[in-house]
């Protein structure tokens, strides 16, 4: 759902419940200011400003991403706060508990040192107690890990004390500067914007891009071996009107930069529209290369955009493809490109490695040194949308798939991509072809149900193009019946063709009969459709030729 573009929070506000006792809550949420529509990941508990009262900070996922919520309730009461440091223990006394004893009272009041104690969230290691209406102190017990406990007397409330272990005493603390007054601000919801510029940290191979030119018949490459700006605009687009002059205006100082630009209008299929593009290049004085492309290369600059996008939002026009001589994505404009910052970025581009440290280090909003080489992006997810998707084109996507065989072949979703690349080169009439990307996919997954069904079909069903395959053909259909639990009416149907390809009419028969029940108890009408019409051929002796679903 998220992928398809629905919100991350659904709108769900923060809670917040008031301990009543005895096993009762009550939701305070309003009152408490708390009920904000963040999408809350983490929630942390600190005295920001050292008064004794406990504030928040939440980690949101959408923004903002940060709120401290100063707590500035006038509520009576008294507190203590203890910051432990460990000697033969860890330096944070991570995992000491501190039982307090209030004068008069047997039961203690008991807080432990945490290391992470929401989502992705750490608190504050000092122990915050709230004493409530007491403030005579008894006696405080530290058990540090790992080692024995330890009696601290003569401290009192309302205070800040260090104890470090062994001393067995606490040493009074203040802030040594005082912080800077946090001026109060208006919950707002911060205003959304289409606009978003994406780096890549390494080089995203991408498909063979194409165009046709305007005024001319074919389809060019856009890859000229410099770097390039691919820009997609619309006649009917204000903002992309104005990007395309700024552009144009600018192109002796964006040719210095050894960039080229290509405008490509998103208007192909729609008529009459060619004049009006015409005009809009025209009086903009378009300098650079320009052309047109229709639904096909739209649905894959989409691809682009949803490998790079969590949120898998339409593309809004204008939006822009940085590439590097080599065809790698680089970069994602969405919106309106400013100037400046492109040509940064290609310059930044110019001076990096083709990947490693320093290429990602350059796409990160703060300064730092890497453990280790960052891994190098795997473009599994977008070989398999491009695989998958009917406006791609065979040919397009085995180009793809050959030039990055090595990376993709890593993936453990390997075989899903090869299936699907075999469906697309069955759908192309290369029945041969597709049984030996079928049989890759087997080989690297032998429990791979979709590849061992498709596989056996194909030998079963062409026997011009396989000649004496049955037995291969039942033997794989066999297996992935074992696998289903023969629950799946689509592999009993694959067993009983393959069945009739070597003669055995009548065990054909019953296993399709068989699927028959299953398709129409699990409401696969169309798959039942044809499942009845192929037992009538196996009662008549005769073996089924074709896909599993008319018109299919």
């Amino acid at each position: 759902m998220v992928k398809s573009g629905k919100s991350f929070s659904g709108r769900e506000r923060h809670c917040a419940f008031l301990n009543l006792r005895a096993g009762r809550f009550a939701d305070a949420s309003a009152i408490s200011g708390l009920d904000l529509p963040d999408d809350g990941r983490g929630v942390a508990l600190l005295d920001w400003n050292h008064d004794g009262q406990i504030d928040l900070c939440l980690a949101n996922r959408n923004g903002p991403q940060l709120r401290l919520l100063r707590n500035d309730f006038p509520l009576p009461g008294h507190f203590l706060a203890l910051r432990l440091g460990g000697k033969s223990c860890n330096r944070d006394a991570v995992g000491a508990r501190v039982d307090l004893y209030l004068e008069g009272s047997a039961v203690p009041l008991v807080r432990t040192v945490r290391a992470g104690d929401a989502f992705l969230s750490q608190s504050t290691k000092w122990l915050h107690f709230g004493l409530g209406e007491e403030k005579a102190i008894d006696r405080i017990v530290v058990h540090w890990p790992g080692a024995d406990a330890e009696t601290v007397r003569g401290l009192e409330a309302d205070r800040h004390y260090r104890i470090e272990q062994g001393t067995g005493r606490g040493d009074p603390w203040s802030l040594p500067v005082a912080r800077a007054p946090l001026p109060r601000r208006p919950l707002t919801v911060p205003d959304s914007s289409p606009r978003a510029v994406v780096f890549t940290h390494a080089p995203i191979p991408v498909p063979r891009l194409e165009y046709q030119p305007r005024d001319q018949a074919g389809r060019i490459p856009v890859e000229q071996g410099t770097p390039v700006l691919v820009n997609l605009w619309a006649s009917w687009c204000a903002p992309c009107v104005v990007e395309l002059q700024e552009m144009a205006g600018r192109s002796d100082e964006i040719r210095r930069f050894g960039l080229d630009v290509v405008a490509l209008s998103i208007d192909a299929d729609r008529e009459g529209s060619a004049e009006e593009e015409h005009r809009v290049l025209k009086e903009a004085g378009w300098p650079f290369r320009s052309g047109r492309i229709g639904s096909e290369s739209i649905a894959l600059y989409q691809h682009l955009h949803d490998f790079v996008f969590d949120l898998h939002t339409p593309l809004p026009i204008p939006s822009s493809f940085l590439l590097d001589g080599r065809g790698n994505l680089q970069g994602i404009f969405k919106g309106r490109v400013e100037i400046e910052e492109l040509l940064a970025e290609v310059g930044r581009l110019v001076r990096l490695p083709p990947s490693g440290s320093g290429r990602a280090a350059g796409t990160l909003p703060f300064p730092g040194r890497w453990f280790e080489e960052p891994r190098r992006l795997n473009y599994i997810d977008l070989a398999i949308a491009l695989a998958a998707s009917q406006e791609s084109s065979l040919k397009q996507t085995l180009d793809y798939y050959s030039r990055n065989r090595a990376a993709l072949g890593q993936s453990p979703r390997a075989p899903r991509l090869l299936y699907l690349l075999g469906r697309k080169l069955e759908g192309d009439g290369q029945f041969v072809e597709a049984t030996n990307v079928y049989r890759q996919a087997v080989e690297r997954l032998a429990t791979y149900i979709d590849a061992l069904n498709q596989l056996a079909w194909l030998l079963a069903t062409r026997p011009d193009d396989f000649p004496n395959s049955a037995p291969e053909a039942i033997a794989l259909a066999d297996r992935a019946v074992k696998l289903t639990g023969s629950q799946n009416p689509s592999v009993l149907d694959t067993l009983a063709a393959a069945q009739a390809r070597g003669g055995a009419f009548l065990v054909a028969a019953n296993h399709a009969r068989a699927a028959l029940a299953l398709a129409r108890e699990q409401k696969e009408l169309p798959l039942a459709e044809a499942i009845f019409h192929r037992l009538q051929l196996y009662r008549e002796d005769e073996p089924f030729r074709g896909s599993k679903i008319p018109g299919e």
